[in-house]
């Protein structure tokens, strides 16, 4: 019944392929390992791309630094090639009117004839006036530098000042035989609040160059006038112009910066610091207002600035500086002067010597509070030296101020120092004295002291 035959024939051709279902077998294997590599690619191209955009950043940072130093080895170099042009031309500007004054205290010592004495002594007065403006430039700006510029504000008679200014102004326009004219808007007030030395300053800052830079029978004017609308705080604009050199656009761009002139070949040939506009027109800013130029080369130049100021009401008395020099007869009166230094002393002397005013000496602080408290009826006023030996000004007034008698506390102290800046006079002022000379001295600004301060009655 079976199929024996069959059977053995079908069996005997059966064949099982190991080598599929090896194969098959492998294929989860194969397709894992697969994968793995492939992650291992993506993986790898990604740690190559970030690394490439890090060489890339880092690239970017070290090109951005390499120009940061770049420039600031630029600006270094520019900042040191102005400080030496700065410095050789400080040390022009130092030693011409210093040479002016040895030398002609010099030619001074060896003439006879009287009228080239006097010329030397003018040129020697003329000389150390240059000189000692270019001191006050450059302390002004190392307070602007230092951010320690500051403004007194005080009530003051605006065409008086303006005044001043041009009687000091007019000796060099007359130099040059030019043609100055000035305009007051008749709409200022009289009397105005605001730093009327500083405004002072920017106005003669402004008309020296205009006359410095315009040539012999040019024409400078001035004018002022009153641009706001009436209401609150008066705005003053002021401006000086001229006939002169003129200023190119790429000149004027640095003008106003701190140790530059308009064109290098401009110091050589007219002189100057550098610092005046600069220190002008942060005193504008300071005072809330701005500063602008409008020029053309050979053209001539125009300054001009705004500043808001306050309105003194009513009149009030003419400030002393209108009083006459020659009221300076004080025979009678005896003041007491502190001065450690020689020269200084024997400075005071000679200039007071014409006015009759009996001075006694002391050499230091402890000096003076002996002298005046041994005799305090004997002195009606004291002239106060600050850099003393022993015991300085400050402390000298303060045990002044602390005798035991009324004169004490009530004897005008005037502070007589080198110490000019703001801070100086208001811790004069702190310490108990009345007012403040600064040194060099001004007789000017000595009589009209002793004629504020000394009493109507002598003691």
């Amino acid at each position: 019944l079976i199929d024996a035959e069959a059977i053995t024939n079908r069996w005997a051709r059966k064949v099982y392929d190991y080598r599929i279902k090896v194969a098959q077998a492998q294929i989860p294997w194969l397709a894992g390992m697969l994968v793995l590599s492939l992650c291992v690619l993506i993986l790898l191209f990604i740690i190559s791309r970030r690394r490439r955009q890090e060489n890339i950043r880092l690239e970017m940072i070290v090109r951005e630094r390499t120009r940061e130093l770049e420039v600031q080895t630029e600006a270094a170099e520019a900042a040191s090639r102005a400080k030496s042009a700065f410095l050789a031309q400080m040390s022009h500007e130092m030693r011409t009117p210093m040479n002016a004054i040895i030398g002609m205290a010099a030619i001074a010592r060896k003439v006879a004839v009287p009228e080239r004495k006097d010329y030397c002594l003018d040129k020697i007065d003329t000389a150390s006036a240059h000189l000692l403006g270019v001191i006050n430039d450059i302390l002004d700006m190392s307070k602007i530098e230092a951010n320690q510029l500051e403004l007194a504000p005080v009530r003051f008679d605006f065409k008086q000042m303006i005044d001043k200014i041009v009687g000091i102004i007019n000796f060099r326009v007359d130099e040059k035989q030019q043609h100055f004219t000035i305009h007051i808007d008749e709409n200022i007030p009289r009397y105005l609040v605001a730093d009327d030395q500083r405004l002072s300053q920017v106005i003669m800052n402004l008309l020296s160059n205009a006359v410095k830079f315009t040539p012999e029978r040019g024409t400078v004017s001035l004018g002022a006038r009153r641009c706001d609308e009436g209401e609150g705080a008066p705005v003053i604009q002021v401006e000086v112009s001229d006939t002169g050199i003129g200023i190119t656009p790429e000149q004027e761009a640095r003008l106003f910066h701190s140790f530059q002139q308009a064109d290098s070949s401009t110091a050589r040939k007219y002189g100057g610091t550098g610092l005046g506009l600069a220190i002008s027109k942060r005193i504008v800013e300071i005072m809330g207002g701005r500063i602008w130029l409008e020029s053309a080369p050979g053209q001539g130049s125009r300054f001009a600035f705004t500043v808001p100021v306050g309105q003194a009401e009513g009149g009030g008395e003419i400030s002393r500086q209108s009083e006459s020099d020659s009221d300076g007869d004080f025979t009678g009166y005896r003041v007491l002067l502190a001065e450690d230094v020689e020269i200084n002393r024997e400075i005071v002397l000679a200039l007071l010597e014409p006015t009759g005013l009996a001075i006694d000496c002391a050499v230091d602080g402890a000096e003076v509070v002996q002298l005046f408290a041994e005799n305090p009826s004997r002195y009606h006023m004291i002239f106060m030296d600050i850099q003393m030996p022993s015991v300085d000004g400050y402390e000298a007034t303060r045990r002044i101020r602390a005798l035991d008698f009324p004169w004490a506390a009530a004897i005008p102290i005037v502070a007589m120092t080198a110490n000019v800046f703001r801070e100086d006079v208001e811790k004069c002022l702190e310490a108990g004295m009345n007012d403040h000379v600064g040194k060099p001295l001004d007789l000017n600004d000595v009589m009209d002291k002793l004629r504020e301060y000394l009493p109507q009655e002598k003691l």
